[in-house]
């Protein structure tokens, strides 16, 4: 099956690109630019505070009612008409839950400028071909090499990316095998391209432990191979209505970076080292933030994600092959 939870964010990003474009023609700012004026707290102290204002404009633009965000984030309209006319300020919890809600870290939406975008900006609608989003999510390296531990593990390795293009099942001990190859074959012939398959292999594996949970809840969704992705389709699906995290999906975080947090982060630094790979280790360390699959006791899973969706959009400013082909590769 193809991993449905970075299906998700790619779109949502696809809407935050939208957003950072409507703000560039209007006036050139850059994405999360800070004001010049000041608020005055309760305390007599002064600090930027827009969390109203922001609100108000990020509903709107992704043309969300106050009940419908009411509803995602378990308060009274009410009460979202307050934090919006700023008669109540939401208090650390209700701030982290509306930001979450928008892939947004709770300093983005406190502090950030979105003041340029409006309701009246279109979304542009766009086609996304489910068949290309596993390539463009795991971009495994070819290497013309005669090392059977490499071409096993390419080969295995393509066999599974063509398994997500359907509700076909895919083994986890497949997923093991490619590690293993991987692993030999880094050993075997020191390729740069071995130790990048490898970190990708592990990525996988990863995600089979999460993506079950989606699975039978998003069946629908993604039952055709091409999906029309327009304003509606973005509030409906791609913004953040539900905690998908649970105990179950913790433990097995916590077991997998026991087991490999520390040999990854080695292999990053290695290829941030290596001449040419510098993209990759930049793009990789994203994708460990969009997946949860740091191991940051101080960051919640909705604060990695918030990071990680920023890092892919500032590598995709930057023009980071990886980047582009993870938010452009699937658009037809």
């Amino acid at each position: 099956m193809i991993n449905k939870i970075l299906t998700r964010h790619i779109m949502c990003i696809r809407a935050y690109l939208h957003a950072i474009e409507c703000i560039r023609q209007k006036d050139g700012l850059a994405y999360n630019g800070k004001r010049k004026t000041r608020k005055k707290l309760r305390g007599g102290e002064s600090m930027d505070n827009y969390t109203g204002t922001n609100l108000r404009t990020l509903r709107e633009f992704f043309g969300e009612t106050q009940d419908e965000l009411a509803e995602s984030v378990n308060v009274s309209s009410v009460a979202i008409s307050y934090y919006e006319n700023d008669h109540r300020s939401p208090d650390i919890e209700m701030t982290k839950n509306l930001a979450s809600h928008y892939w947004l870290t709770m300093d983005q939406l406190v502090s950030g400028d979105f003041s340029l975008l409006s309701a009246s900006d279109g979304f542009p609608d766009m086609t996304v071909d489910l068949t290309k989003v596993a390539r463009a999510i795991y971009p495994f390296a070819d290497l013309k090499t005669d090392n059977e531990s490499f071409r096993r593990g390419y080969a295995a390795a393509q066999r599974i990316i063509r398994s997500m293009n359907s509700e076909a099942p895919v083994m986890e001990s497949l997923a093991d095998h490619v590690i293993r190859q991987f692993e030999t074959a880094m050993d075997e012939t020191g390729a740069p391209e071995a130790t990048a398959n490898y970190l990708l292999a592990l990525m996988m594996k990863r995600d089979f432990l999460a993506n079950d949970q989606l699975k039978a809840k998003n069946k629908k969704l993604y039952s055709n191979v091409l999906i029309n992705v327009n304003k509606e389709f973005v509030k409906k699906n791609c913004l953040n209505t539900e905690t998908i995290s649970n105990e179950e999906d913790e433990t097995r975080k916590s077991e997998f970076l026991k087991q490999y947090g520390e040999v990854i982060n080695e292999k990053v630094r290695e290829l941030k080292k290596t001449p040419g790979w510098i993209e990759f280790a930049e793009y990789y360390q994203g994708l460990r933030y969009l997946t949860d699959m740091m191991d940051t006791n101080r960051n919640s899973r909705e604060q990695n994600i918030s990071i990680g969706l920023e890092i892919m959009i500032n590598l995709w400013l930057a023009g980071n092959k990886y980047a582009v082909d993870f938010l452009e590769g699937p658009v037809v």
